[in-house]
């Protein structure tokens, strides 16, 4: 994780330390800062733009921070935007992704976009899986999940998207293969859109894009 902290004169610091050190630094900066800086001068941005270490809440010298990324998965990171109805998703907005067949943008499409699809990663062993067709709910247990099992509600979901991914954008019977292309190409759209929020939110509040801090 990486610490930029730095006063009134513009000037920053950038300090590296591992989230187990974490509490000592901020100790330490905030001991050093009331001895050198005074308390109305001093400021500290957290940056972890990959969401790898855990989320902070610290005060220094009375000033509250609320630092950390996106710890969560991208499942929630979608329902978090698709709550929001102020978010405009303009990167789904904007690809062909969401063009049908007719290379007509769709509103089927970018409604059933919103959040992040499901995918039966375990039936999958080998290429001539992906020639199958509609998995069945039993295909989506997921040993990786501590024997998860999908819920009734979520297949129905699953259902209703691959019908109309076939309605709209694979006519006629849709593989395994392609809705695995739509899959993986959505969640990179997704991630894109989360960041773009997580940007604009630096950028509002401290004037720092995270594009250009790597951690």
């Amino acid at each position: 994780m990486q610490i930029l902290s730095g006063g009134g004169n513009g000037k920053f610091k950038v300090l590296t330390v591992s989230e187990d050190k974490l509490s000592d630094t901020s100790n330490h900066l905030s001991r050093q800062s009331a001895a050198t800086l005074g308390e109305s001068s001093v400021k500290y941005v957290f940056v972890d733009s990959l969401g790898i270490c855990k989320r902070y809440s610290i005060v220094f010298n009375n000033l509250h921070i609320s630092p950390a990324y996106q710890k969560s998965p991208l499942a929630k990171l979608s329902e978090r935007l698709h709550k929001d109805s102020k978010h405009p998703f303009p990167i789904l907005n904007s690809s062909s992704l969401m063009r049908n067949v007719r290379g007509q943008k769709s509103d089927r499409l970018l409604g059933l976009s919103k959040k992040k699809a499901f995918f039966p990663y375990e039936v999958v062993r080998g290429i001539a899986d992906l020639k199958g067709g509609l998995p069945d709910k039993k295909d989506f247990h997921s040993t990786l999940n501590i024997g998860s099992v999908m819920s009734s509600d979520d297949y129905e979901t699953f259902k209703e998207c691959w019908k109309t991914l076939e309605e709209e954008k694979f006519p006629g019977r849709m593989t395994l293969g392609q809705y695995l292309t739509f899959y993986n190409a959505l969640d990179v759209l997704l991630l894109a859109e989360s960041h773009l929020v997580f940007r604009n939110n630096l950028l509002n509040q401290f004037k720092l894009s995270p594009d250009w801090f790597p951690t």
